[in-house]
C-alpha cells in the first residue's frame, strides 16, 4: 500500500450520485483520504460478513458500499454503491439483521466469486435455493413498494401527481415526469445486481477534487478515464518506461485502444518523469489526432479534466490539422462525390473527353468511381505519371480492380482535365490537402498520437508522420474491421508510412458490449474476405440478453417505442437517456426523432456537431455520427432492400460499396452495451439480416 490505495468507481455508482442531498454530498468529500490510506478499518468502516472484499462506510443514515482488492502488487478500491441504509442493503442483496447474504444472492451463480459462504447457506449439497422469478416488463404491474418509494423521494406536486396515476411500468415511463426523476425511481424499484455492479467498466478518481466534482455533479462522468485492466496495463507501463516506437494497438470494438493511447499520452507529459528520460527541462509538445470530430471534443475534455497542460498536447481532428499546415489555396477541399462542384466538373470534363479522345471509357454515371480513384488513388498516394499509376497493383475488389490499361490511361486524362477545372474554380479534393500539408509540414512534435487509423487514407497518415521529430515517435491505433468511411484500411499502407519493425499488440478483451451481442454480430463479418481475424477473435467481460431483430411493416417508431419500453425497466439502473437509436440517413434520423416525440417519449436528432451525450432523452444519430461513441440500449433501424445497403449485395462492380456498408452497420451494433435491437422492413428486409442465427438473436 506503498503511496496509498487507488480509488476507482463503477459507472453504476456515478449513477447514484445526483440522488444525494447536498449535505450527503459533503460528508462523502472527507471519505476519500480515508479510503486512500485506510480502506480496512477505523471509524465508520465495517467488512461485510460472509462476503469477500466488500466493506461498508457509514454517512449517517446512508452507506457506500466498496470492494477492496490487494491481491496484485497494487491495493484498489472500487466504489459500487452509495444510498439509503435500506435501500443500499437491499439493492447489494445483504441481510443487515443475519450479517449475511440474502438468498436472492446466493442463488445467483455469477455473484457467488464475491461471496464466502457457509453450510447452512446451502441445502448440504452445495446447491442454492433458488428466487422467484424477477418484474415481468411492459405492462406488468408496478410493484407494491412503489408508493414507498414516491414518498421516501419526497416528490410533491404535479409530478407526484402523475406517478400516483401510474399503476404499470409503462405508464410509468411515459408519465412525463424528469429524466432525472424517473431514473431516481426506476433505480429505487429495480436496482443493478452486485454481480453486474462488479462487472460494470470502472474509471479511476484521479484526485480529491475529482472526487469533489464527481459528486457535485460539475464533472461528467466520460470525463473519467476507465481503468485498465491486465492486458491493457503492461502497453502503458512498456511505453513509459521506454516511450518510443512506432507503436501500433489494434484490437476490436471495446477493447480500449482509445484509453491505452490517452494513457501514453498522460504519462509524457507527467511533470520530471518523462523529462528525466527525454533529457529535457521542458515538457515534450504532444500531437493527439483522429478522424472525427465528436471523438476529438470527447478526447480534449478528458484530457482537460486529467490536468493535461494544454500547451503541451495539440488536440485536432485530420482536417483541421491538414488545414493548418496547408497553403491558403486549398481551403476548400470537396470531400466526397456528392458535392455539386464535383458533379458539375464531371458533367463539364466527360463529354468533352468523350468527344476528343477516342473510345472514352466512361461516363457522367461514373462520377463516384472516379472520385475516389483520383482521390484515394492518384492524389492520395502522390502517383506522378500515366507509367506510375499503370504500375500500381489494385488493392481493391469488384470494378477497382479489373480496369484495363486502356481505362487507366482514360482515368488519367480525366484526372488532369478535372483537376485543371477544380483549380479554376479555386476548390481541391480532400487528398489534395493531405498532400499539400505533407510537403509544407514543419516537424513540430515530440510525440504523435493517431487514433482510429482505420478512417485516414495512407496519405493522411503520412501527414501526421511528418510532423513528429522522430518518425519512430508514433503511436497508432487501428481495427480494419471498423472502417467506414474509407473503402477499406490496409496495413500495408500503414507500412509505407511507419517502419513496422515498433511494437504490436492486440487487445482483445472487449470491456464494452455483452458476449451475447457480438456473436450474434461477428457473422457480419465472416465472409468478408478481408477481415482482421485477430480483432473479431474477442474476450468478454459482461454477459446480458440476446439482441432481438424485429421485423416492422412500415412502423419502425412503434417497434422501437415498445421495445424502449419494455427493456428501460429491465435496465432500471438506468433510464431512457441512455438509449439511442442510429439511422442510415439524417433523413430517417428527423422521422425517427419526431415519431418518437408524437409517442410521448423524449428523443432528439443529434448531428455530428450537436452530440450532446448529457441530454436525458434518446439521442437519435446516424450510424457514422455515433462510430467511437457507445449507449446502454441501442435500437438501429432502416435494414431495408436497396436503403442499407443501398448497393445490389450480389454486383461484384459494387462489392466494395456493399463490403464499406456491411462494417458500418457491425460498427453501428457495437456501440451496444447491454442491450441492441435491430429493425428490418418486413416485406423487403436487407440481405445483412438474411441468415441471422435464431440461437443468437431472439426474432420476432
Amino acid at each position: 500500500m506503498k503511496g496509498g490505495c487507488e480509488v476507482q468507481f463503477s459507472e453504476g455508482f456515478a449513477h447514484d450520485l445526483p440522488r444525494l442531498s447536498r449535505s450527503l454530498a459533503k460528508k462523502l468529500r472527507t471519505v476519500y483520504p480515508r479510503l486512500r490510506t485506510q480502506p480496512r478499518g477505523g471509524p465508520n468502516i465495517k467488512k461485510l460478513q460472509r462476503w469477500r472484499d466488500l466493506y461498508r462506510y457509514r454517512l449517517g443514515d446512508h452507506r457506500l458500499i466498496y470492494r477492496m482488492d490487494s491481491e496484485q502488487s497494487r491495493c484498489v478500491v472500487t466504489l459500487l454503491y452509495l444510498g439509503h441504509r435500506k435501500d443500499v442493503y437491499r439493492h447489494l442483496g445483504h441481510d443487515p439483521d443475519r450479517e449475511a447474504p440474502t438468498i436472492r444472492v446466493v442463488a445467483n451463480e455469477r455473484a457467488r466469486p464475491l461471496l464466502a459462504l457457509s453450510d447452512e447457506q446451502t441445502d448440504g449439497n452445495g446447491k442454492t435455493p433458488t428466487d422467484g422469478p424477477g418484474p415481468t416488463p411492459g405492462d406488468a404491474p408496478l410493484p407494491d413498494r412503489f408508493r414507498e418509494v414516491l414518498g421516501r423521494l419526497e416528490i410533491a406536486g404535479k409530478d407526484l401527481k402523475a406517478l400516483q396515476e401510474c399503476g404499470t411500468e409503462s405508464q410509468l415511463l411515459n408519465c412525463g415526469v424528469s429524466e432525472e426523476l424517473l431514473g431516481r425511481i426506476l433505480y429505487a424499484l429495480w436496482p443493478r445486481s452486485i454481480d453486474r455492479a462488479v462487472d460494470e467498466p470502472k474509471r479511476v478518481v484521479d484526485s480529491p477534487q475529482g472526487l469533489e466534482e464527481l459528486v457535485s455533479g460539475t464533472r461528467p462522468l466520460e470525463s473519467f478515464l476507465l481503468e485498465l485492466d491486465e492486458s491493457q496495463r503492461p502497453v502503458v507501463e512498456r511505453f513509459t518506461k521506454r516511450p518510443a516506437g512506432p507503436r501500433i494497438v489494434k484490437g476490436g470494438p471495446g477493447t480500449g485502444k482509445s484509453t491505452v493511447a490517452l494513457y501514453c499520452l498522460q504519462s509524457l507529459v507527467r511533470p520530471n518523469e518523462q523529462r528525466q528520460l527525454l533529457s529535457s527541462v521542458s515538457p515534450p509538445l504532444v500531437l493527439f489526432t483522429t478522424y472525427t470530430r465528436a471523438l476529438v471534443r470527447a478526447s480534449n475534455e478528458l484530457l482537460g479534466h486529467l490536468g493535461v497542460d494544454e500547451e503541451c498536447v495539440d488536440v485536432l481532428n485530420v482536417d483541421a490539422l491538414a488545414k493548418s499546415h496547408a497553403g491558403s489555396r486549398w481551403a476548400k477541399p470537396i470531400y466526397r462525390s456528392g458535392d455539386q462542384v464535383w458533379k458539375d466538373t464531371v458533367e463539364k470534363v466527360v463529354p468533352i473527353l468523350k468527344r476528343d479522345v477516342s473510345g472514352f471509357s466512361w461516363n457522367e454515371d461514373d462520377s463516384e468511381f472516379l472520385f475516389d480513384e483520383m482521390n484515394e488513388v492518384i492524389v492520395g498516394r502522390e502517383v506522378g505519371s500515366l507509367e506510375e499509376y499503370a504500375a500500381i497493383k489494385r488493392v481493391g475488389r469488384g470494378r477497382r480492380r479489373r480496369i484495363s490499361r486502356k481505362q487507366r490511361k482514360h482515368v488519367w486524362e480525366f484526372a488532369l482535365a478535372a483537376w485543371k477545372e477544380l483549380k479554376e474554380r479555386e476548390r481541391c479534393l480532400r487528398a489534395h490537402l493531405f498532400v499539400d500539408a505533407r510537403r509544407h509540414a514543419e516537424p513540430l512534435y515530440d510525440y504523435v498520437f493517431i487514433d482510429e487509423a482505420q478512417d485516414l487514407p495512407p496519405v493522411a497518415i503520412r501527414m501526421c508522420v511528418s510532423l513528429a521529430k522522430d518518425e519512430r515517435n508514433v503511436f497508432l491505433t487501428a481495427d480494419r474491421n471498423q472502417s467506414i468511411y474509407t473503402s477499406g484500411f490496409s496495413w500495408k499502407g500503414v507500412q509505407e508510412s511507419l517502419n513496422m519493425r515498433g511494437r504490436s499488440t492486440i487487445l482483445r478483451r472487449n470491456h464494452r458490449t455483452t458476449r451475447e451481442i457480438i456473436d450474434a454480430i461477428r457473422p457480419l463479418l465472416a465472409d468478408y474476405k478481408r477481415v482482421d481475424p485477430e480483432t473479431l477473435d474477442t474476450e468478454f467481460v459482461r454477459r446480458g440478453p440476446r439482441p432481438e431483430l424485429r421485423l416492422a411493416s412500415g412502423d419502425q417508431v412503434g417497434v422501437v417505442a415498445r421495445w424502449l419500453e419494455q427493456v428501460v425497466p429491465e435496465e432500471a439502473d438506468l433510464g431512457i437517456g441512455h438509449a439511442a437509436v442510429l439511422c442510415p440517413t439524417n433523413s430517417d434520423c428527423r422521422d425517427i426523432a419526431a415519431g418518437l416525440k408524437a409517442s410521448g417519449l423524449n428523443a432528439r436528432y443529434m448531428t455530428k456537431e450537436s452530440v450532446d451525450l448529457g441530454y436525458d432523452g434518446i439521442k437519435v444519430m446516424t450510424m457514422h455520427t455515433a462510430k467511437g461513441l457507445q449507449f446502454p440500449i441501442v435500437a438501429v433501424v432502416g435494414l431495408a432492400e436497396g436503403r442499407l445497403p443501398y448497393t445490389d449485395v450480389h454486383n461484384p462492380e459494387q462489392r466494395e460499396d456493399t463490403d464499406r456498408w456491411r462494417r458500418v452497420f457491425f460498427v453501428a451494433c457495437s456501440r451496444a452495451m447491454r442491450r441492441l435491437l435491430v429493425v428490418a422492413d418486413k416485406e423487403r428486409p436487407s440481405p445483412f439480416v438474411e441468415g441471422f442465427d435464431k440461437k443468437r438473436w431472439i426474432i420476432g
